[in-house]
């Protein structure tokens, strides 16, 4: 295929591929009958190798074409591009992964001694340094094909070590070759995609950062384009999606609990040098010596200082009058600022200080006017300059971390246009009073109602842009009003994006009513997927309208006084349900509030955890039927489970306690369930009898006896060949 698409070359291709002689290239028209004449009443099976063409009404009509004879018919399309292979319908797409390490070298020995009486067994050194030569092609048989071309007919150490210092930009270029691949695979990508990923060359091969990292330094510096009805953050996460999809970011290994992580292809660097990404106005530097050597001009600049090295002087950059960006790529020495830094580098829209030494912002900040993102999360920061309040373009604020700082400048409402308050829910920094003007924010991890001098709970009324992460801390106290201000039913029922809202009680002195109603005043939006609740001590639940809410997890730490969870078996869509640092000593089914109706009807996976005084389970009764995880965890004194034979479903159990020794006579658990899978710290639980749970077989489905939907229908399967993937260690 070429790197065009042309209906009407495909056509031809087609015809001189099968007729094996040469047609005139007709009209349009024309060659679409000459296709169907001679397609028509024959079975075939059509490859169309290495698709690049990503518009699916330019398919579209080629595949109509072949409606006049589909039955038993195949197409196969080979594609660098996942997107390319949906593009063309495919129904059954294969994934090619890298090569094994063996097939590698022996593709490089087939090149570097091909034609010749020589084996490679005849050049032991050589072939030492040619196993590191293949060890640095990313797993990619292009690659080791070329350097072993290059090799072909050279024989000593000194030339083969030359060429494994050669950088793979540097090899010969010809029509077929790696600079070609690279560059075709850089020049594909919509515009508005490349100015995303060069933006990336700022970074390291080693770098690790998260989707929201990269998104907000996309967005800072305006390469996204705000679209009607799309949130401007979704467009960036859609570029982000769209890069991860065409294989130009690595999934990094994800440590369990923790954001997923990405880094660049190994081999996107080597397509950054070759179509000049890193250009007079972008650098990344390594150290002081090679930072004074930039151009005056520079715009975008990453500082990456090797571990060790000298400190960073941030009035090295005064030189530079022109940057944009100033980022921090790792933990070095910080020298500091002089005063008048600001006002020398006025055009500064992204400054990341995470991680620095800095105590403080010199009082120049305010001259930043352009300033969108400032990020000193990490750092030794212990208060941030007033000056900061007049930034009225800065979208982006980094606090994470900042062990001595406890307040933001009391002018902080100026900053309008702010939308990500990015903070730990464990941070120390109090809400800044008037929050509620900054109605554009969509990230706050924390609230803290203050009552005295501080913020109350209505400061979030008009706020609904809020998403991701919302943690209210001193939630008893959201019924304390003004003696003028009126008090609305509820306050956090419109916060349609929030994901995940905590509720914190940190004074539980609070008398019981007042408790109450301020949770009664907190009921969230119906749209809302997942609740925590930490330090509710009173014996039963506040009132909400639990049928009108999709809560799928709720989360219950240090309820210790609940004796009834009742409420929240009306909800309608509760999947997971985790109960953390009860008192119950005895469980039975008024607990989860049993009654004529069966309740907890999704629930699929119950935790409990940290009931230090429990001791028995009095049966489950007939809900909860589809529960299929059950976890406990850290219940000391309980020792004995349920009689479980109406959980028909379940089929995990994770079992880590210190358990009172069986009762005599009882049967180990692990006997009745060897078709299960448990996992077990602990000594062997005990079920109250024998014949409870019989292990059901688990099938498998045979993938390769699945019939067609529709046998008459043209079959198409895409094979996706990744050229920028490396061998992973995931």
């Amino acid at each position: 295929m070429s790197k065009s698409f042309n209906l009407d070359s495909v056509l031809k291709s087609f015809m001189e591929s099968a007729r094996k002689e040469t047609f005139d290239n007709l009209g349009s028209d024309a060659n679409e009958v000459r296709f169907q004449n001679y397609i028509r009443g024959k079975k075939f099976f059509l490859v169309l190798d290495g698709v690049w063409q990503e518009n699916r009404s330019d398919w579209s009509s080629f595949f109509e074409l072949l409606e006049v004879q589909s039955n038993g018919c195949a197409v196969l399309v080979t594609t660098q591009s996942v997107t390319g292979a949906a593009v063309v319908g495919s129904k059954h797409t294969y994934e090619l992964s890298t090569l094994l390490e063996e097939d590698l070298m022996a593709i490089f020995e087939a090149n570097a001694f091909k034609l010749s009486q020589e084996r490679s067994s005849d050049y032991p050194d050589l072939m030492e340094i040619g196993k590191e030569i293949v060890s640095s092609c990313y797993g990619n048989p292009m690659f080791v094909k070329t350097f072993g071309e290059v090799l072909f007919d050279k024989r000593t150490k000194k030339e083969w070590q030359l060429v494994q210092d050669t950088n793979i930009s540097e090899l010969p270029r010809n029509e077929s070759s790696i600079s070609e691949a690279l560059s075709l695979c850089y020049y594909r990508l919509p515009t508005h995609l490349k100015a995303c990923l060069s933006y990336c060359a700022l970074f390291s091969k080693s770098f690790e950062f998260e989707k929201d990292f990269l998104t907000k330094l996309w967005l800072a510096g305006d390469l996204i384009q705000s679209k009607v009805n799309i949130r401007i953050e979704d467009s960036a996460d859609l570029c982000f999606e769209e890069l991860v999809k065409r294989s130009y970011f690595q999934i990094s290994v994800q440590q369990q609990g923790t954001t997923q992580k990405y880094k660049l292809q190994g081999l996107v660097y080597e397509m950054f040098k070759i179509v000049g990404t890193n250009n007079p106005f972008k650098a990344r530097v390594d150290s002081r010596r090679s930072l004074l050597q930039q151009s005056k001009y520079l715009r975008y600049l990453s500082l990456d200082y090797h571990d060790g090295a000298e400190a960073v002087d941030m009035n090295d950059l005064v030189a530079f009058k022109k940057l944009r960006t100033i980022i921090l790529m790792r933990q070095v020495p910080f020298a500091g600022f002089c005063d008048d830094f600001f006002e020398k580098l006025e055009f500064i829209r992204v400054l990341d200080l995470s991680r620095s030494g800095i105590t403080a912002l010199p009082s120049s900040i305010k001259d930043c006017k352009y300033l969108k993102y400032l990020d000193v999360s990490g750092s030794e920061i212990a208060s941030i300059d007033a000056g900061i309040c007049n930034l009225i373009w800065l979208e982006t604020l980094k606090i994470k971390n900042c062990k001595h700082l406890k307040e933001l400048p009391e002018e902080f409402s100026n900053l309008v246009n702010i939308r990500h308050l990015e903070m730990d829910e464990e941070s120390l920094v109090h809400t800044p009073v008037h929050i509620r003007r900054l109605t554009q924010l969509r990230e706050l991890k924390k609230f803290v109602i203050r009552n005295l001098n501080g913020c109350r709970i209505a400061e979030l009324v008009e706020m609904n842009q809020l998403e991701g992460s919302l943690c209210i801390e001193g939630v008893e106290h959201a019924s304390d009003v003004e003696e003028d201000e009126a008090q609305p039913e509820r306050y956090l029922d419109r916060k349609d994006h929030v994901q995940k809202l905590k509720l914190y009680v940190k004074d539980q002195a609070v008398p019981i009513g007042t408790a109450k109603l301020g949770f009664e005043l907190s009921h969230p939006s119906p749209k809302l997927p997942e609740l925590i609740v930490e330090g509710y001590i009173w014996d039963s639940l506040w009132e909400w309208d639990w049928r009108s809410l999709a809560l799928e997890t709720v989360d219950l730490i240090g309820c210790s006084n609940l004796t009834s969870i009742r409420g929240l078996r009306e909800l309608p869509r509760l999947k997971r349900l985790k109960l953390s640092g009860f008192n119950v000593i005895y469980l039975d089914s008024s607990f989860f509030g049993q009654d004529d109706d069966v309740g907890f009807s999704l629930l699929d996976t119950l935790a409990l955890d940290l009931w230090n005084q429990w001791e028995t389970w009095d049966g489950v009764g007939k809900y909860m039927l589809k529960i299929v995880r059950l976890c406990i965890q850290n219940c000391p004194a309980f020792h004995t489970l349920p009689d479980l034979s109406e959980w028909h479903s379940l089929n995990f159990l994770d079992l880590k306690t210190e358990c009172m020794a069986p009762p005599s006579g009882s049967t180990e658990l692990s006997r009745y369930w060897k078709s299960r899978d448990i996992y077990s710290d602990c000594p062997p639980l005990t079920y109250k009898s024998e014949d409870q749970i019989h292990p059901r077989n688990h099938e498998c489905l045979d993938f390769q006896n699945v019939p067609l939907a529709d046998p008459s229908a043209v079959v198409v399967a895409a094979i996706v060949v990744h050229f920028l993937h490396e061998p992973s260690d995931i």
